[in-house]
């Protein structure tokens, strides 16, 4: 069974609004995913004369430098490896009033799960310090009071409260793994799907960015951040490979019949580095038509984990969707 080892485990945190809260419209993951960062950091690091997570003599013993900076000297590409969460930014509003219900998703992979903790006490500090964008008079970010954790299965939508009656947290049963992923994969059997990306889209293919959308690009970067997940987070990593470069020639055959796809620049701004970084990609919808017998699995535990560059900042989610079925049963973080 593919990536037999490997769970995920998509935590929901919901807050109510104590004064207005706003997010960049055009990428609302990169205003959470900065207030997160900052919240760790102030928190739990016990070292912030450090120039970084690289040269701190404590990283691999730091819940902030597991989280927001993994590294490890035997990775076969370098010291940096996947990070072990991503960000699902509120995709139907960027903006709450007073009083008013906001949510947003964090993503855990694997191993990474006992980090579960500082992520929890980590979103309830950036609703007291104020996250997005500062009003224009007071200049302060709105704030929220946290009021529910829950652990969401993002196939079947099954929820569970992981915060007691005590506020006592408690860790997570409900988790996509293989058996979900391939239930999944053949209620959607089809030679025809959809793909809508909810949040940009960023890919590197040889060098380039990937500003046309084409299915292989797409689906190599898929594959290569999934094996790396599955090598880093999984209690049973899968030996070898099947046959990348067999499914790779696969992909050749996938043929776009619709692309409603369009590319957005982004820029996002880091305090930290004291410079703004572009994470734009593409948004919309696309329909491939081919044989997807051996490639479905690899898009459904695409859209439980998102693809691509900047997933800490709330890219490349996406909805799978069969044109014959004409529905899909992801669930979306709703705001």
């Amino acid at each position: 069974m593919l990536l037999e080892g490997l769970k995920v485990y998509h935590i929901r945190v919901s807050g109510v609004a104590e004064s207005t809260v706003r997010l960049p419209e055009d990428q609302p993951g990169m205003a959470i995913r900065g207030a997160f960062f900052n919240s760790l950091w102030q928190r739990f690091c016990t070292n912030k004369e450090a120039r970084g997570c690289a040269t701190c003599p404590l990283n691999q013993a730091c819940p902030v430098s597991a989280l927001v900076a993994p590294l490890r000297d035997e990775n076969p590409r370098g010291r940096d490896i996947p990070r072990p969460y991503s960000i699902r930014p509120p995709l139907a509003k960027n903006s709450w009033q007073s009083g008013e219900t906001l949510q947003f998703g964090l993503t855990l992979f694997g191993k990474a799960l006992p980090l579960l903790p500082y992520v929890a006490l980590a979103a309830n500090a950036m609703g007291q310090g104020g996250v997005g964008l500062p009003d224009g008079t007071t200049r302060k970010r709105g704030r929220f009071r946290v009021t529910a954790v829950e652990a969401v299965n993002l196939l079947s939508g099954s929820c569970q409260d992981l915060l007691d009656h005590q506020q006592q947290l408690h860790y997570p049963k409900l988790a996509v793994g293989a058996a979900e992923v391939e239930d999944y994969a053949l209620s959607l059997a089809s030679d025809t799907l959809e793909l809508e990306f909810l949040t940009p889209l960023r890919l590197v293919n040889q060098g380039e960015l990937v500003r046309e959308l084409s299915f292989r690009p797409f689906f190599q970067r898929l594959i290569e951040r999934m094996t790396a997940l599955d090598r880093e987070y999984s209690d049973q990593p899968t030996e070898g490979s099947r046959t990348y470069y067999e499914l790779l020639e696969k992909t050749t055959k996938i043929k776009l019949l619709e692309n409603q796809t369009k590319w957005r620049d982004i820029g996002s701004y880091s305090a930290w580095q004291g410079r703004t970084t572009p994470i734009g990609g593409l948004i919309g919808r696309a329909v491939f038509h081919g044989d997807f017998t051996d490639l479905l699995s690899w898009l459904v535990w695409g859209e439980a984990s998102q693809v691509g560059k900047d997933v800490v900042k709330g890219n490349g989610c996406y909805h799978l969707v069969s044109v014959k079925a004409h529905h899909c049963k992801s669930v979306e973080i709703h705001s």
